[in-house]
């Protein structure tokens, strides 16, 4: 199923996109300007819904449904804007010509406009599944599910697996992880309440685990996934947030009790996934590095951990696309002629996409969003997205640059004394320079240098 839209903001843009994509079982394309839209329904006769904005500078709204009109498509149309279409000429027959068409007034209601479009959706194609997909590891973590629990055998028939509030055995689920199966499955109407319910438990679970290394750092990976899949699909909602802490707390109890930095960044890294073993890693350097600074509060230690966390959200994008562990490196990724350039492009934007999420939840705290904005700067000038310098950037982002430099450096690396020795060189020669001076010594410190 494809859906067109038509927006000028380039953020609001991808990030509408990202989370549509991730909610619904689509494809997104996008256009900046109500021309740029008009040319590719020209390219593209297959497009199954149109999403716009009105006001554009080049060519508003009412151009793309003008097209639309005049070209005899019954392509359902939804008009976001400030601006009743009675008010302009163009639209006045908006909401009459077609039943399926529809007006969203901003600021927009993401979860109405999702429903809306899974009728629509529903119309036009008649396949929206009614099923949605979680990571067969979820139900590893417990033994009884508060809905039904299906398994795909085909599009079009799917058998149930484990019955609503009964027990079951996790040898079920291993059962079908020996046989490559990635997903099981919830009916649509489940799934919030399924991760509302899931997300409690295992916020029970970290709060509880009383900083074991091995059980700890399990808990929080599986509260990483969970968190993005939440984000993703449902947004920052208070379980998302209540989850977050809950996996920050369990890294601050880990810490606490094993003393040694470099044995529990080793048990992170399991080679599952980059995004969410990275992103814990930059927790525990970030939190360790903290630790040694007398100008650290608790509030701050609570901002560079939940930025950790959740810095790379807008990436899963491309996760499909492309190895992320390629990112490793940056400047060799961003130089790789093998690499698709809007995989590059949504590399580039992450920083901004990410915050922009942030951004726009108001329970989270205070200066996340822009610790995220600011964390592929560089001491130099020669980071993004604003070329921000050493003497430009506060200290708390620097303190979080490096935490999340150092982390991406040492990935899947063997953590010695050699290693050790070798990044402090290496960050000694490049940070040691402005607002990053102190949080260096703090990195120098928590490995006993």
């Amino acid at each position: 199923m494809k859906i067109l839209y038509v927006e000028d903001e380039q953020i609001i843009r991808e990030v509408f996109s990202l989370q549509l994509e991730a909610k619904l079982d689509v494809k997104v394309f996008e256009a900046e300007s109500g021309n740029k839209a008009v040319e590719f329904l020209k390219k593209n006769s297959d497009i199954d819904l149109v999403v716009s904005d009105y006001n554009m500078p080049d060519g508003d709204g009412d151009v793309v449904y003008k097209y639309l009109k005049e070209s005899y498509k019954k392509i359902p149309f939804f008009l976001f804007s400030s601006v009743a279409p009675s008010d302009v000429n163009g639209l006045k027959t908006l909401l009459t010509d077609n039943s399926l068409n529809c007006h969203f007034i901003k600021p927009i209601e993401f979860e109405v406009v999702i429903k809306k479009i899974i009728e629509v959706l529903r119309e036009v194609k008649g396949d929206v599944s009614d099923y949605c997909k979680i990571k067969i590891m979820h139900f590893l973590k417990f033994n009884t599910i508060n809905c039904d629990v299906y398994l795909k055998l085909s599009e079009e028939k799917f058998v149930k697996v484990i019955l609503k509030d009964a027990l079951y055995s996790t040898e079920i689920v291993h059962k079908y992880t020996t046989k490559s199966i990635e997903y099981l499955y919830v009916l649509r109407d489940d799934y919030k309440n399924f991760y509302e319910n899931f997300s409690r438990g295992l916020a029970f679970s970290l709060e509880h685990e009383k900083g074991a290394l091995e059980t700890g750092v399990d808990l929080q990976l599986t509260g990483l996934v969970t968190v993005y899949e939440m984000v993703h699909n449902l947004g920052i909602s208070k379980e998302v947030v209540e989850l977050v802490n809950g996996v920050y707390k369990s890294t601050l109890a880990v810490l606490n009790t094993n003393k040694s930095l470099s044995k529990i960044l080793q048990n992170i890294m399991k080679n599952y996934n980059f995004i969410y073993e990275h992103s814990l890693l930059t927790s525990y350097v970030a939190s360790a590095i903290a630790a040694t600074m007398d100008w650290i509060t608790e509030s701050t230690v609570q901002k560079l951990m939940i930025s950790s966390l959740l810095h790379d959200l807008s990436l899963e994008k491309i996760s499909d696309k492309v190895d992320l562990i390629k990112t490793k490196n940056i400047d060799e990724f961003l130089a790789d002629n093998q690499i698709d350039q809007k995989i590059k492009k949504t590399f580039f934007d992450h920083p901004q996409d990410t915050s922009t999420i942030i951004k726009n939840s108001y329970m989270l705290p205070p200066d996340v969003d822009w610790i995220i904005l600011q964390h592929h700067e560089m001491p130099d000038g020669s980071g993004f997205p604003h070329k921000l310098d050493s003497h430009n950037l506060p200290p708390i982002s620097c303190l979080f640059i490096l935490a999340e430099t150092f982390s991406r450096r040492v990935y899947n690396r063997v953590i010695d004394k050699k290693l050790i020795a070798e990044q402090v060189d290496y960050f000694s020669k490049r940070y040691n320079t402005g607002n990053f001076k102190k949080p260096l010594i703090g990195l120098t410190k928590c490995f006993n240098i």
